[in-house]
């Protein structure tokens, strides 16, 4: 069966085509071909033949999308089913289901397991973290996330769990329950942090070097100190990888759950372009054509800004195209605050956005908002995107094929295409993709603190000896020559290179 072309089709009317698709769709029910076409069903769901409904409903319960079968009404579902939806039905959140996957995770948890999850953007892993939350029987929970601007967007999420002290920054003190929203930094800088009864990592990819994050040091450090001592229950959550080191999953008795499970489908779409010029004209007619929301990935900062600016340019020489101007309150402070002058004013004005993490935190979230109440309906985005920050589009044009001067590899290529598509909103999320796709290749995630292999000499130095393998310990001995012994506690709490650290007392000393 060609499934490709029924997923172009906008009805499924005739009786024997959607009974024949039923049919076939009942023996692929457990993997990704038939997800695909049951997400399609529901798209088109007012255009699918009425008397076949029934059959589609209980492949819809089947298949486990019990969050659709809850927030579409669907009520022809046999008996047997509506016992087993009942299953799936969140205990502490108001009207919320979980689907098949979420479920064998909450289980686990509430089974008392560490679990690190590996699931694509559209997943629904944050809701994993609100489940946790809204139970109510952890004293000091510990989210740690890697940017300001996520530790905000879950602030606001949880907010409403008033049994909680929300700790976000370390001038805030700890009451008799907390949840603790930090990122690494501010973790390692928290004085007499709490014992943590529930730790949740989000984007914990980001604690392998091959992340190419700077900060994955102070990851590692953070982790380290929080998981030391007494058994913390915890969940890693991160976007589709392959593999977790086996030390880390043996040592913190982790249970690994991989999965490709999703709820909206994507359709790519290559670009073909003779020049940069022909490339861009492409690109500003296909966003102008489109009714529904579009993301637009940039390789930097400054290409961002340009092209949302270009882009208003072209709307406005465009004659044939009636824009229209709106007032924003974001618009109004940055004339006030900034500069009546900032061209972010004029292309925000005409909903055009820019998000990328150089912009003040404030312009960033106030963005995202607009974006998602439909006030912004084009934004140009970076990789700042990409870090879970829960946004999404129904069409995601894929412009550049790099990240600042590095090629885009197939894990942030994944995450990406992960933002087109919106479960219960965007089934099908729609890519435009400008270049090559990149090579699937395997992307296993190490540990550093504790597999030591390519620990950096700032996560070395701060582990006790008795968690350091007997070659860290050699490689730290050396390090610590000509380290006065009263600078070494300084040049540990530095959570910086140690090499730099040391060149830095020896100039310190020529100049005494």
């Amino acid at each position: 069966m060609d499934i490709n072309k029924f997923l172009k089709k906008d009805s499924l009317l005739d009786i024997s085509d959607s009974f024949s698709l039923a049919k076939y769709t009942s023996s692929v029910i457990d993997n990704a071909e038939g997800r695909q076409i049951l997400i399609h069903v529901l798209d088109i769901w007012d255009k699918v033949n009425n008397d076949t409904k029934e059959i589609w409903e209980n492949l819809i319960e089947r298949a486990g999308f019990y969050p659709y079968l809850n927030s579409k009404g669907l009520k022809n579902i046999s008996f047997q089913a509506v016992i087993r939806r009942e299953w799936y039905k969140s205990e502490n959140l108001p009207g919320i289901y979980f689907h098949a996957k979420q479920k064998i995770i909450e289980r686990n948890i509430s089974r008392g397991r560490n679990i690190a999850v590996s699931a694509p953007t559209s997943f629904g892993k944050s809701l994993l973290i609100e489940e946790i939350v809204a139970r109510n029987v952890y004293n000091n929970i510990l989210i740690i996330q890697p940017t300001l601007a996520l530790i905000d967007e879950t602030r606001r999420k949880l907010q409403k769990y008033v049994e909680y002290n929300m700790v976000m920054n370390t001038m805030q003190q700890p009451s008799e329950k907390n949840v603790f929203i930090l990122t690494a930094e501010r973790v390692l800088e928290y004085k007499n942090l709490p014992k943590i009864d529930f730790l949740i990592v989000d984007e914990f990819y980001k604690v392998s070097p091959r992340a190419h994050d700077n900060r994955q040091g102070t990851l590692n450090i953070a982790l380290s100190h929080v998981l030391a001592g007494d058994k913390v229950q915890s969940l890693y959550l991160t976007p589709t990888i392959d593999a977790i080191s086996e030390e880390f999953l043996k040592k913190y008795d982790v249970y690994f759950f991989k999965t490709d499970y999703s709820l909206v489908n994507t359709e790519i779409n290559e670009i073909r372009c003779n020049n940069s010029r022909e490339k861009k004209n492409i690109l500003f007619d296909m966003l102008a054509s489109k009714k529904e929301p579009s993301l637009v990935y940039v390789s930097s900062p400054a290409r961002a800004y340009k092209m949302a600016v270009e882009y208003l340019e072209y709307l406005k020489n465009d004659a044939t195209r009636d824009i229209s101007k709106q007032s924003l309150l974001l618009t109004d402070w940055i004339s006030d605050n900034i500069s009546e002058e900032w061209k972010l004013n004029s292309v925000l004005e005409y909903g055009i956005g820019v998000h990328n993490g150089e912009l003040p935190r404030h312009v960033v979230s106030s963005q995202l908002e607009y974006f998602n109440q439909g006030k912004l309906k084009v934004m140009f985005v970076t990789t700042s995107l990409i870090e879970g920050v829960n946004t999404s589009a129904k069409n995601m044009f894929i412009f550049d094929e790099t990240k600042g001067k590095i090629k885009l590899d197939y894990f942030d290529f994944s995450n990406i295409v992960g933002r087109a598509g919106r479960m219960k909103k965007y089934f099908t999320g729609k890519i435009y993709l400008f270049g090559e796709k990149p090579q699937k290749d395997n992307f296993q995630i190490d540990v550093p603190f504790v597999d030591q292999t390519n620990a950096s000499d700032e996560v070395l130095i701060n582990l006790p000896n008795s968690d350091m393998k007997v070659s860290s310990q050699e490689k730290i001995e050396i390090l610590k020559k000509d380290i006065p012994f009263e600078m070494i506690e300084i040049i540990k709490n530095n959570y910086i290179s140690v090499e730099n650290q040391k060149n830095c007392i020896r100039k310190l000393r020529m100049t005494i």
